[in-house]
């Protein structure tokens, strides 16, 4: 999905949980154990800190799902560059 994020929004490709324990087992996980760390893919024309291609933490409350694993949102509910 080609995607131009407007102003402050930036597009998060959100890390996958496998869902698995380390011996293998998987386990149904809730949204609030998810992974809140992706990619980059593409950002508006006022971000300024981050770039396409930074790897993120994020608040996944604070970010609209758009995708199976694409997030939408604000700059400012960016947590750090990793």
């Amino acid at each position: 999905m080609e995607m131009t994020p407007l102003r402050d929004n930036l597009v998060i490709k959100a890390d996958k949980d496998d869902g698995k324990t380390a011996s293998g087992l998987y386990v149904a996980r809730e949204w609030e154990k998810l992974p809140h760390t992706g990619e980059v893919m593409a950002v508006g024309k006022d971000v300024t800190d981050v770039k396409v291609g930074d790897r993120v933490h994020f608040n996944r409350y604070a970010f609209q799902k758009i995708d199976n694993d694409l997030f939408i949102g604000l700059e400012k509910n960016l947590n750090a560059i990793l």
